[in-house]
């Protein structure tokens, strides 16, 4: 994903008339605002134009949850491992990209939407099971270590040590080959978060009985939930940004509004397309695909509306199609075949809310 450069912001000095003279800084000025770098140049998501970014996916989700905690005093309950699991299972159907099953070690399958609870899993009639479009890999290992402390005593009860837990994700996207989808940087990769409880334990000097600050127990397997969770939607966050760019969604660009400041896209949010999300708009003109704006996406179930918020000015050819769809007097597009490829997820859409 491009990165948003910031804004250079001008600093105007205001002298008195009395104390100075009126200075010129119309040079100054042009100077700075000619030095600015350019914006980077509006690029096409891999796979934009892909038999894969045309269709709604059927992935194939295997998930292996693995605890490296080498003190079994700290390790993780089957509850908290679980709930890891099940977060990352909520994660894909959130998308709307992809009709989701999860495959279990002993190769039942069940569609992911159905994982909200946990509890006994059924699998799904092996004979109705739609061919994927793609698999994703995951591993997701969790560790805990504790550190000590001295000099933390209010004279009844001292705080002696504190919790350190780390998550590391895995991931790779396969095609139903079994061949990884190497095509886009963002088809496999690595992802951590580190998370830290400085409540520690709670030692009483007198009576020797140990409490855990703030309602907090390492070994309470509601705590331990609370906190993987709390760090795989982070971790979410991320795979969700990869998995956009490397499984984009593109979608038909119907018409230009009247005042050429935006695009009507015919798929919404129920098709994986984001409010706020970043949308490529682009035209294939014989056998060249050349990008024609950077929108924001404001959607309804089945439409969007694509509000433009830089054209891509800067590219010859392209700018060509930007003046013609510009300064024409309707909502047509004028023969251009135009479409809108999905470039982000908002994060706040990846984040269950509990």
């Amino acid at each position: 994903m491009a990165a948003f450069k910031p804004m250079a912001v001008l600093s105007v000095i205001l002298l008195s008339a009395c104390s100075a003279p009126e200075l010129d800084t119309s040079i100054a000025l042009r100077s700075t605002v000619e030095d600015m770098p350019p914006p980077p140049p509006l690029t096409l998501p891999s796979g934009a134009g892909s038999d894969l970014a045309l269709k709604q996916l059927v992935l194939y989700l295997q998930i292996e949850v693995i605890d490296q905690t080498s003190d079994p005093e700290m390790q993780f309950t089957v509850g908290a491992l679980t709930a890891a699991r099940a977060e990352l299972e909520a994660l894909m159907p959130r998308m709307k990209r992809f009709t989701v099953y999860s495959v279990f070690n002993d190769g039942a399958k069940r569609m992911a939407r159905d994982l909200a609870e946990i509890g006994e899993m059924q699998s799904t009639n092996e004979s109705r099971l739609p061919e994927a479009d793609a698999f994703l890999n995951v591993k997701l290992t969790l560790n805990c270590e504790k550190a000590k402390m001295s000099g933390r005593s209010d004279g009844e009860t001292t705080l002696d040590e504190i919790r350190r837990y780390r998550e590391t994700l895995f991931y790779n996207l396969t095609d139903r080959n079994g061949r990884v989808m190497d095509e886009s940087p963002e088809a496999s990769g690595e992802l951590h978060h580190e998370l830290q409880r400085n409540v520690g334990r709670l030692v009483n000097l007198t009576t020797g009985k140990v409490e855990f600050a703030a309602g907090f127990d390492p070994q309470d397997e509601s705590s331990q939930a609370a906190i993987v969770r709390e760090m795989t939607q982070l971790l979410n966050v991320g795979l969700s940004a990869r998995l956009a760019l490397a499984l984009p969604l593109t979608a038909e660009v119907t018409a230009i509004n009247p005042s050429k400041t935006a695009f009507s896209l015919n798929r919404g949010s129920r098709n994986g397309v984001y409010l706020g999300g970043r949308v490529v708009v682009w035209a294939r003109v014989g056998d060249f695909d050349y990008v024609v704006a950077d929108t924001i996406a404001k959607p309804t179930a089945d439409r969007a509306t694509l509000e433009v918020k830089r054209w891509n000015n800067e590219d010859t050819e392209a700018a060509g199609i930007v003046r013609d769809l510009r300064n024409q007097a309707d909502t047509a597009i004028l023969g251009y075949k135009l479409f809108g490829t999905t470039a982000s997820i908002p994060e706040k859409e990846m984040v269950t809310e509990k």
